[in-house]
C-alpha cells in the first residue's frame, strides 16, 4: 500500500472533527470567569522568608540589579497629569455625586476660624482688560499672566479683614468688596439648602433665566473662598438641586492642575465648579467658550479664579 492510499485509510478511520466553535455555556463560563477576575482585588504580596544557599546570592543580586534597570526608565518617564494625580479611582457618575463628594469633603476636613483668627485664601486670577479696535477685533490689553489675591477673611463679623495683590503691602479691606455687587456676606446665609434656594428664587428679577440666575449666585458666592463649612456644605447642596447642572468631567485648570468640574450652560458659555479630582476639594472656577466669538476661540477658558491654598491663621499677613 502506498503513502497516500496509507494516508486515506487512516484518515477515514479517524473520527470526523468537531464544531470548532464553542458552545453558549462554555462562551458564558469563559465570561464569568473573565469578570471574575477583573473584578476581583488585585492580589496582596507577602514577603516569605526563603533560605538562599551562599551560591545563590550573586544570581540574585545580578537579577536585582537587572530588574531596576529595567523598571527605571517607566518611573522616570511616568509624570503625573497634576499635583493630585493617582493611578485608579472610581469614576463620578453625574453632578450630584460629584457635588456629594465635595459636602464629604468639607464635613471631613472642615476649616472652622474662631472670632479671634482669619481665614487666610491665597488665590489668582486672570482679569485683564479687554478691548474692542474699529476693525471688530477684540485684543487684551497688557499685563501679568495672573493676578494674584492673598486676603484675610476674620472670624469676627465686626472685624474687618485685610488683602495683597501681586505681593505688594498688606492693606486693610478684601480685594474685593461684597456690597458693591449686592451679595450678602457667606457667614448670615442659611446652612439649610432649601432655605438658601428659596432666598436666591426669591431675589430673582422677572426678567432672569431662574435656574442659571441661582447657580450663577452660587458660582459668585463660592469665589472668594471665604465660606465658612456649614455654608460652603448647603452652598454644594443647593447647586446639585439646580435644574441644568452638569457634569462636566476631567479638564485641566489655567494652572495646569488636574480637576473635575460641574458646569452650567447659558447660550454659548458655560460656567464651571472646579473640584480636586482626588480629593474633591473646591478649587476655584472658570467660564469655557462653547462657540467661538471675537472674544475667545471655541473650547477656550476664561475669568479663571483659583484657589490655591486656604489655611486658619492669628493675624493678616500670616500665611502659615
Amino acid at each position: 500500500m502506498s503513502l497516500d492510499q496509507e494516508r486515506v485509510e487512516l484518515t477515514r478511520l479517524l473520527p470526523p472533527p468537531g464544531d470548532p466553535e464553542l458552545s453558549e455555556q462554555r462562551h458564558a463560563e469563559l465570561r464569568a470567569e473573565f469578570l471574575r477576575r477583573v473584578h476581583s482585588p488585585a492580589p496582596r504580596w507577602r514577603w516569605a522568608r526563603v533560605r538562599w544557599p551562599v551560591l545563590a546570592i550573586p544570581f540574585v543580586v545580578a537579577a536585582a540589579v537587572a530588574a531596576v534597570v529595567l523598571v527605571a526608565p517607566a518611573v522616570r518617564d511616568a509624570a503625573p497629569v497634576g499635583s493630585n494625580s493617582q493611578l485608579a479611582r472610581p469614576p463620578v457618575r453625574n453632578a450630584a455625586e460629584l457635588l456629594s463628594k465635595a459636602v464629604q469633603a468639607v464635613r471631613a476636613r472642615p476649616l472652622v476660624v474662631r472670632p479671634d483668627q482669619y481665614l487666610y485664601v491665597d488665590s489668582f486670577n486672570q482679569w485683564r482688560t479687554t478691548v474692542v479696535g474699529e476693525d471688530g477685533n477684540a485684543r487684551m490689553l497688557p499685563g501679568p499672566e495672573f493676578n494674584r489675591l492673598e486676603n484675610w477673611y476674620p472670624g469676627a463679623t465686626s472685624v474687618r479683614g485685610a488683602s495683597r495683590n501681586n505681593g505688594g503691602e498688606l492693606r486693610e479691606g478684601q480685594s474685593w468688596d461684597e456690597s458693591d455687587r449686592n451679595i450678602p456676606p457667606v457667614s448670615t446665609l442659611p446652612t439649610d439648602p432649601d432655605k438658601l434656594l428659596a432666598q436666591f428664587y426669591g431675589a430673582l428679577q422677572p426678567d432672569q433665566p431662574r435656574d442659571w440666575g441661582v447657580f450663577h449666585r452660587i458660582f459668585e458666592l463660592l469665589r472668594s473662598g471665604d465660606a465658612p463649612p456649614d455654608v460652603l456644605v448647603a452652598l454644594y447642596q443647593a447647586a446639585a438641586r439646580i435644574p441644568g447642572v452638569q457634569l462636566v468631567g476631567e479638564t485641566m485648570d489655567a494652572k495646569r492642575r488636574a480637576v473635575i468640574a460641574v458646569g452650567f450652560t447659558i447660550g454659548d458659555v458655560r460656567a464651571d465648579l472646579l473640584f480636586d479630582r482626588n480629593t474633591f476639594e473646591y478649587l476655584g472656577q472658570h467660564s469655557v467658550a462653547l462657540k467661538a466669538d471675537q472674544y475667545h476661540r471655541e473650547g477656550q477658558s476664561f475669568g479663571p479664579v483659583l484657589i490655591m491654598r486656604r489655611a486658619v491663621v492669628d493675624r493678616p499677613g500670616q500665611t502659615a
